[in-house]
């Protein structure tokens, strides 16, 4: 059985003090309607239902947990290049696979991988570059 899990910290979905600054109800609104539609996807495939799941990082501890309680033995997900991202998937990766469990990641078709993190980079997609 294979399920999806978007697993999103709090900050990309809820406004407050902390990311006032950097928040986009325009972001989250996309990604809630992309997240839709994934299902609507992933159903049209499957066929079955409630196979995409949305998970809120409440700790550091919140994927272990999940996967913990719903015996999953293999996690895969999509490397991305933010600081945060990095960090999050370091921490996990070597979480899960203290608990005996695989991890794999694919990397998205960049035409150039950012690497240097001082710089800006741009990828050829339909979203907006700054």
């Amino acid at each position: 059985n294979i399920l999806f899990i978007l697993l999103i910290s709090p900050e990309q979905f809820y406004l407050n003090n902390k990311n006032k600054n950097y928040f986009s109800l325009k972001a989250r609104d996309f990604f809630a309607l992309a997240t839709i539609n994934l299902n609507n996807e992933i159903y049209n495939i499957t066929n079955k239902n409630n196979n995409l799941i949305l998970l809120i990082e409440e700790n550091k501890n919140t994927l272990i947990d999940f996967c913990k309680k719903y015996y999953i033995n293999h996690v895969y997900w999509n490397k991305l290049f933010s600081i945060y991202s990095l960090n999050r998937d370091s921490h996990n990766k070597n979480i899960l696979e203290k608990n005996n469990i695989t991890v794999s990641e694919s990397i998205e078709h960049y035409y150039i991988t950012p690497i240097d993190h001082n710089k800006i980079y741009k990828v050829f997609s339909a979203f907006f570059n700054f």
